[in-house]
């Protein structure tokens, strides 16, 4: 294996867990204050990870029942942890792992389950795949860590963790890493990630006083999420603006107690450091605190020299450990999978035969849809020392079956790979495309019948006349769904 680049794991970085504190601040903490979410709920991340709770659909399992396992296939995998190089599900598989930024090794110091989870996810559905990881605990050392997965062969990357506070344009320079490995001719995939029930989006309005109006009051309560019976413990929450056309503009998110006598502040935002071009014009401030019991909300301040700037200013409230009262969760979507040529995977619910609630959605800020497909996310009994499961169990997924896919048609290139996931997804929601479900939920088995129809033929064990009029109809159905279903939806085709 390669060495990485040294320093210290948390060095004198402090960050608070995506989730719920426990023995894991140290890998929680570094990704979080820079900016990097997993994509997962919650979380000890030194949990020791068992792949027996690991189930793949039987879409996958049958492919591999026909031969069709990723063999000549390579597949990196970027993290904001590390990885257990040694777990017997991953060790005959790596043939190279690198660390980038302060980490001191690929293995994070055994804290590393939710990068370890995730490769095991890649290895079990494309188990003939090669494997290259890095990890990375920075937005610059992120960029690096995709560039070397690249450079070292990779045909697809998928990146695990989601990068905050950024432009959602696709002018981010993970986005732009990303955008610039798909024209090479590497499938980079992404989770949307899992902060749709704390997100909010819309047009700045001060409301004379100096306090932003969202639309029912300057208030917006905290909420807690499923895998948590109150709003106490951690809090990390985001502010993204942009300047106004003629001037900078000023703003300050706070975080407030609901107390008998009033409101308690509790914390102010602190201005994070921009890695966005300047041309961007996009600013970001974070709160990373703990509560105990009680009522919160947050407030965005607007210092009194931005209010004639307000006009023309978008903002962004962001919680990555609690729901708003107020949210919107179209343009939950977050960096990379906002990039131009990435594929944006969310969040499959199969129990409710629905996108997940948490699944970020579109569109991107400049208007793409955002989300290009949706996949199964209940794989794992329960994500490894989180919990709850996230985007990355479907990013994750939906990189093993793009490997899968250049398997049974080596000819393929991004394009084509993409293309194949996109065209054979099964229907979630209202027909067509959209940004919530994308083209809908990843089949892989469908996937491969559409370029390599011999790979997803019935066996002599398995005999099925099923199959093969499947395949012979799966053209026709698709032509008539666009020209029956998509209507209105095609704007959403402007993705890349």
């Amino acid at each position: 294996m390669d060495a990485g680049d040294g320093g210290g794991l948390v060095a004198d970085l402090g960050w608070v867990a995506v989730g719920l504190v426990v023995g894991a601040l140290l890998a929680a903490a570094v990704s979080a204050s820079l900016g990097l979410a997993l994509g997962s709920i919650g979380g000890d991340d030194a949990t020791v990870v068992d792949r027996g709770n690991l189930t793949l659909p039987d879409e996958a399992t049958r492919l591999h029942d026909r031969g069709v396992t990723g063999s000549n296939v390579t597949v990196g995998v970027l993290d904001a942890t590390g990885f257990d190089t040694d777990h017997p599900a991953l060790r005959d598989r790596v043939v190279a792992a690198r660390t980038f930024g302060r980490a001191n090794h690929v293995t994070n110091g055994g804290v590393n389950s939710h990068g370890t989870a995730a490769a095991i996810t890649v290895a079990a559905t494309a188990p003939d795949a090669d494997l290259l990881l890095a990890n990375a605990n920075s937005p610059g050392s992120a960029v690096r860590g995709v560039q070397w997965l690249v450079d070292r062969g990779a045909d697809v990357v998928v990146v695990e963790f989601n990068r905050l506070g950024a432009p959602d344009d696709g002018t981010a320079p993970l986005s732009r890493a990303a955008t610039r490995a798909r024209e090479t001719g590497t499938l980079v995939v992404a989770p949307t990630g899992n902060h749709a029930r704390g997100h909010w989006a819309g047009s700045l309005r001060p409301d004379g006083e100096g306090t932003h109006e969202f639309p029912d009051g300057v208030r917006n309560e905290l909420l807690p999420l499923s895998s948590r019976s109150s709003t106490a413990g951690p809090v990390e929450l985001w502010l993204t603006w942009t300047d106004g056309a003629d001037r900078d503009v000023d703003l300050t998110l706070e975080l407030y107690r609901a107390a008998p006598d009033g409101p308690e502040r509790v914390a102010t935002s602190e201005r994070v450091e921009r890695d966005a071009p300047r041309s961007a014009r996009v600013e970001s401030e974070r709160v990373e605190t703990s509560v105990g019991p009680g009522s919160y909300f947050v407030a965005v301040r607007v210092d009194s020299g931005s209010e004639s700037a307000a006009s023309d200013v978008r903002l962004e409230v962001e919680s990555t450990t609690h729901g708003l009262e107020q949210a919107r969760r179209a343009g939950s979507v977050a960096a990379p999978a906002t990039a131009r040529g990435v594929l944006g995977v969310g969040a499959y619910d199969g129990d409710s035969d629905a996108v997940a609630a948490y699944s970020g959605r579109g569109p991107t800020a400049d208007g793409r849809r955002g989300v290009d497909v949706v996949a199964p996310v209940g794989l794992w009994d329960e994500w490894p020392g989180r919990g709850d499961t996230g985007t990355s169990v479907a990013a994750a997924y939906a990189g093993g079956a793009a490997a899968l896919a250049l398997d049974a048609n080596p000819s393929l290139g991004p394009d084509g790979v993409q293309r194949a996931l996109e065209s054979s997804a099964g229907g979630v929601g209202p027909p067509g495309v959209d940004p919530v479900a994308g083209h809908g939920r990843l089949d892989a088995s469908a996937a491969v019948g559409r370029i390599a129809p011999d790979s997803t033929a019935e066996t002599e064990h398995r005999p099925s006349i099923l199959g093969p009029l499947a395949l012979l109809a799966a053209p026709l159905l698709g032509a008539a769904s666009a020209v029956l279903g998509r209507g209105s939806q095609a704007d959403w085709r402007r993705d890349r």
